[in-house]
């Protein structure tokens, strides 16, 4: 590639990009606790905003991205220092060793992005994702919103935080949107075993069944007044 086009890759609307503007993406990675031993798995890793400041903090650095363009935009700007896995990232096989997952993921694919790393074969330590405002929230629960059958289904074994909030200006085109950090967070300690994991979903999905308006709602017929 060569040309300014080949220096600032095109966005491509139908993979929902949407990128971090270079100033915005350092103040981003020095809130997270980062060591220089630490596995990085970065989830669409674009034009490499977030990868420079990243790599500053640890030389493992795994920069996932799907858009053939923007990965060898990324293997000429970081070359060897950079190991780039052109590949959809819910295709990719994950570390059982341990590693941490950061990233501007596509807002279209969060709920698909998430559910892929809590799943048991996967489990990073921990992942630290711009997401939509709303989504974020949604899986916080209280006290911003409801809790929902997602958020309740996650906060047994992990830890879920809103930890900083992004300007519509911080992506490249401006969103339309309200965007935060969202940090996941794996409980060292869960707080049900897994005697009584199977039996705490089977009760969720049987409630929001019976009942989808609140959580309280939803329970009623399964517990007893306190």
């Amino acid at each position: 590639m060569s040309g300014p086009r080949a220096r600032i890759p095109a966005r491509r609307a139908e993979l929902s990009q949407y990128f971090l503007s270079e100033s915005r993406a350092p103040r981003i990675v020095r809130l997270l606790p980062i060591e220089p031993a630490d596995h990085i798995i970065e989830i669409g890793a674009g034009r490499g905003a977030l990868t420079r400041p990243l790599l500053a903090r640890t030389s493992r650095v795994d920069a996932v991205e799907v858009d053939p363009w923007l990965a060898e935009s990324l293997r000429g700007r970081f070359g060897e220092k950079l190991t780039v896995i052109e590949a959809d990232f819910l295709s990719q096989a994950l570390p059982v060793t341990p590693w941490r997952a950061v990233g501007n993921i596509p807002y279209g694919r969060s709920a698909e992005i998430i559910r892929y790393l809590t799943a048991p074969e996967h489990l990073p330590d921990d992942a630290w994702l711009v997401v939509q405002k709303e989504y974020a929230y949604r899986l916080c629960g209280r006290p911003f919103v409801r809790e929902s059958l997602n958020s309740l289904a996650l906060k047994p074994f992990w830890h879920l935080q809103v930890i900083d909030r992004l300007a519509r200006s911080d992506f490249s085109p401006p969103l339309a949107v309200d965007s935060v950090l969202f940090w996941l967070q794996k409980r060292q300690r869960p707080l049900l075993n897994l005697k009584e994991k199977a039996s705490y979903k089977s009760i969720l999905k049987a409630s929001f069944i019976e009942r989808s308006d609140s959580v309280v709602g939803a329970l009623r017929p399964w517990l007893s007044k306190i």
